[in-house]
């Protein structure tokens, strides 16, 4: 047992990791000219394994779990509270500390934007990322009526109903990140306003370029 934790701990594993960890940081600010915050932060942050064309390495949320192990390994090393140890010792409890708290910040925490206007006040937060479907129905002239479907529940060939709505809806396609793109021929009677003339084109994350 002790000797796999001095390997499994060893301060080798924690200098490798972090030189990874840097580079990661490096190649994915470089990227974000082309990608954006959003897709960096889930294609090299928050994701398991990030791709180098088909070569697979370990992306940063990997890294940080084998840095919480290596780290706690040292908690299991004998006389780690002697005085000529105190110093490291307070040092791995902090980097612990902050390794759970970025754990907990991003499994609990949710981003979103609240406006307020100067004078005024505000009950809700917009999420960027997260997307809906509503459908709003404003026959009342003292408020509208929404009736709105969580992403979760779009995908292709679901019907979505409710209560509220007197029809179904058929979900033809989803596209998480998409373009219109203007139809060179006439569509059928099956499509209604702007689906007349456009059409939804699907955008590839990771061949995707932003001007």
């Amino acid at each position: 047992m002790k000797s796999f934790i001095n390997k499994v701990g060893s301060p080798k594993i924690f200098v490798y990791v972090v030189m990874w960890l840097i580079f990661l940081v490096f190649i994915g600010t470089i990227a974000q000219r082309d990608l954006g915050l959003y897709l960096v932060q889930k294609e090299y942050f928050y994701s398991w394994i990030k791709w180098f064309g088909p070569i697979p390495t370990p992306s940063v949320k990997f890294a940080m779990i084998v840095i919480f192990i290596n780290l706690s390994c040292y908690f299991f090393k004998q006389g780690i509270w002697r005085l000529n140890k105190i110093g490291i010792t307070i040092t791995h409890c902090g980097v612990m500390l902050i390794l759970i708290g970025s754990a907990l910040t991003y499994f609990l925490s949710i981003e979103g934007n609240m406006i307020i206007d100067e004078g005024g006040r505000s009950n809700y937060f917009e999420n960027f990322y997260s997307k809906e479907f509503a459908v709003v129905n404003t026959s009342n002239e003292q408020y509208d009526n929404y009736t709105v479907f969580d992403e979760p529940s779009l995908f292709r060939g679901n019907d979505l109903t409710h209560s509220s709505l007197p029809f179904n809806i058929n979900v033809i396609d989803y596209f998480v990140n998409c373009k219109p793109v203007q139809r060179l021929f006439d569509s059928d009677q099956n499509f209604q306003g702007m689906a007349k003339n456009f059409y939804l084109h699907e955008i590839d994350f990771n061949n995707q370029t932003i001007q």
